[in-house]
């Protein structure tokens, strides 16, 4: 079955959307007429000091054509994020490093002292070489492990729950979305917050679906703090 062709840039589409109302404070930055570049993502990236997971300054850099070094060891070590260009599921990668700077470095961070980890016990999934997304393969013998698998689930499609209501946490905790999410519904406008992490979940919102879903954090919080 053919596939949609993605969309094409529209701000203004973006702003009007809710599921982008966690990035609408900088895609408020971006461009009317056209795609947004490296260039001004990066001065938005250094005004907000992002750094990796080493420490190191963060810049989105062209995707090369092949490269030998995992992905995870060079945002860690270089502060080197490949973002292809004209690419909707980069370009929100890129926008959640500069909204959960601190967020997105802990996964990174996290990734690459599992890698060290795998290595030290002989284990492989470290080459982005060898073939998936993240720079491992997905064959048995690759496999880069449950800590990095959950990492890479939250990463691309995660949210972040907020709940001034613990009766409100629990229904989501239980699967019970139909009482929680229709018969409760002013409910959760007024005592829930939704953050979007994932980028893949931005991605898939361009085109929305039926059955899109995502993995969630649930904080109970004071409602005086939602």
């Amino acid at each position: 079955m053919a596939t949609a062709a993605p969309p094409i840039w529209n701000r203004w589409e973006l702003l009007a959307s809710p599921a982008f109302a966690t990035l609408a404070p900088l895609i408020e930055r971006l461009p009317v007429d056209h795609f947004p570049t490296l260039a001004q993502l990066n001065r938005m990236c250094d005004e907000r000091e992002v750094t990796s997971g080493g420490g190191v300054p963060v810049e989105f850099v062209p995707q090369e054509a092949k490269t030998e070094e995992p992905y995870e060891t060079r945002v860690y070590a270089r502060g080197k994020v490949l973002t292809r260009s004209r690419n909707w599921h980069d370009l929100f990668n890129a926008l959640v490093w500069i909204t959960f700077p601190r967020s997105k470095a802990a996964i990174n961070r996290h990734h690459y002292r599992e890698m060290l980890a795998r290595q030290g016990e002989g284990l492989r999934g470290t080459s982005r070489a060898e073939g998936g997304s993240r720079g491992t393969p997905r064959t048995e013998g690759g496999s880069r492990g449950t800590p990095r698998d959950v990492l890479t689930l939250f990463d691309e499609g995660g949210v972040i729950v907020a709940s001034g209501e613990p009766e409100l946490g629990a229904l989501l905790r239980d699967f019970k979305w139909k009482e929680l999410f229709w018969q409760r519904r002013s409910e959760v406008i007024e005592s829930m917050r939704f953050y979007v992490f994932g980028h893949s979940i931005y991605e898939k919102a361009l085109q929305p679906y039926k059955g899109i879903t995502a993995k969630t954090v649930i904080f109970d919080v004071p409602p005086r703090e939602l």
